[in-house]
């Protein structure tokens, strides 16, 4: 099986095949934990020559220290909420899902594997999504709960837009946009560029303001890589983007007024999210050093009286992931961020999706979401094998 197909099918489980309806009645979040961890292993048999060797074991380090994070909050979980340790434990089951890390270097697949997994992946996102919003059929069972149940398809992450239904997966959206343009900066040619453009519009089209204003700062970040006459063509090419927007100027319009009066407003359920997470939510200052931990609504009433509230851990990224984990994931991510955007060398594509990630912080659930985690996961791993790359070639300096 070739690499970029096993990635391939990972990131299509990450996403639990995006509910399709016909499958929806067995593809249960279990389930789907499941079919990952049974593919990992798959992974890990089907290509058993490689070596975990101790060059590539330090760059799971990363996965020990979350984890511990994780464990750590199982204890104010126990003591301020009386969860016991292994309910916090079942609770918490999809950050096993980190176990993706430690499985990609030991498969060890290359930037192209990742790469065009990514660009099918757009591809099937881009039908699904569609003849979900454009055709009568329920293709996905989240559309199908939008008329009789809308606090399930809230429930599944899912927004409701003007234009298109928003699936899981927007990340790897973003990944596949910034390949495309790190391979139009290798070769500019007409299929290449309108892929780039295509991707982009097709994330206007989504409307995640989010995932919009990450690809605009990735965008510039790019322009800024180049001088002279070749960041005059980038520029060329902005502006054939401010073209694009001028023509949808009435939806952009749209997105800054309801981003302008949502942030002003305290009702806003990211707003009333930020403010009860740093004033009420945690019970103690070891609460606030150690998390709340994953509680589970079924020791304690405590998530069901935040859902009733409109607050979700998921809608406010790293502050969410500190009131359930505590500092240590948040002091993990951010290090692993930082290091990728500062560090000599790295690769344009390893930078720009730590800049990616970076400026999806504030609203982004990194681990609330099993995708989300296989894609911190692909992010890490393509640091490490930009890392080896380095120090094989004498460019950096091997520092155990």
């Amino acid at each position: 099986m070739k690499k970029s197909v096993y990635i391939f099918v990972l990131l299509l489980f990450s996403v639990n095949l995006w509910n399709l309806n016909f499958l929806s009645s067995f593809l249960t979040p279990d389930i789907q934990l499941a079919l990952i961890l049974l593919w990992l292993a798959f992974g890990i048999l089907v290509y058993r020559k490689n070596h975990f060797n101790a060059e590539w074991e330090r760059y799971a380090r990363p996965v020990l220290f979350i984890l511990l994070g994780v464990f750590l909050s199982f204890i104010p979980a126990r003591v301020y909420y009386g969860q016991g340790l292994m309910t916090s434990a079942i609770a918490a089951r999809k950050m096993y899902i980190l176990a993706v890390l430690p499985c990609l270097l030991y498969i060890r697949p290359g930037m192209k594997d990742i790469k065009h997994a990514c660009y099918w992946f757009s591809y099937c996102y881009l039908v699904v999504t569609l003849l979900d919003s454009l055709t009568p059929w329920d293709v996905t069972a989240t559309k199908a709960n939008w008329g009789s149940d809308p606090v399930s398809a809230r429930h599944a992450y899912i927004e409701k837009p003007d234009f298109v239904h928003r699936l899981d997966g927007m990340e790897f959206l973003g990944m596949a946009f910034i390949f495309s343009l790190n391979d139009l900066s290798h070769k500019r040619d007409t299929s290449r560029f309108l892929n780039t453009f295509a991707l982009l519009a097709f994330m206007f089209l989504i409307q995640n303001r989010t995932i919009l204003l990450a690809s605009a700062i990735v965008f510039v970040f790019f322009i800024l890589q180049y001088k002279g006459r070749k960041q005059l063509l980038w520029i060329g090419f902005g502006l054939f983007l401010a073209v694009f927007i001028a023509l949808t100027w009435e939806q952009w319009a749209g997105l800054f007024q309801e981003t302008q009066e949502q942030l002003g407003s305290d009702d806003y359920n990211r707003v009333a999210a930020v403010t009860y997470f740093v004033t009420e939510a945690c019970s103690s200052w070891w609460c606030y050093i150690l998390g709340n931990g994953f509680l589970s609504a079924k020791a304690t009433s405590h998530m069901q009286d935040m859902m009733e509230l409109g607050i979700y851990n998921s809608d406010v990224g790293f502050i969410g992931l500190w009131n359930q984990f505590g500092i240590i994931p948040i002091i993990v991510l951010f290090y692993c961020v930082f290091r990728a955007l500062f560090q000599k060398n790295i690769c344009f594509t390893v930078r720009a999706n730590a800049l990616f990630i970076l400026a999806c912080s504030a609203t982004h659930a990194y681990f609330g979401l099993v995708n989300t985690v296989v894609w911190l996961c692909l992010f890490l791993y393509m640091y490490a094998f930009d890392d080896m790359y380095l120090i094989r070639k004498g460019l950096k300096e091997d520092k155990k």
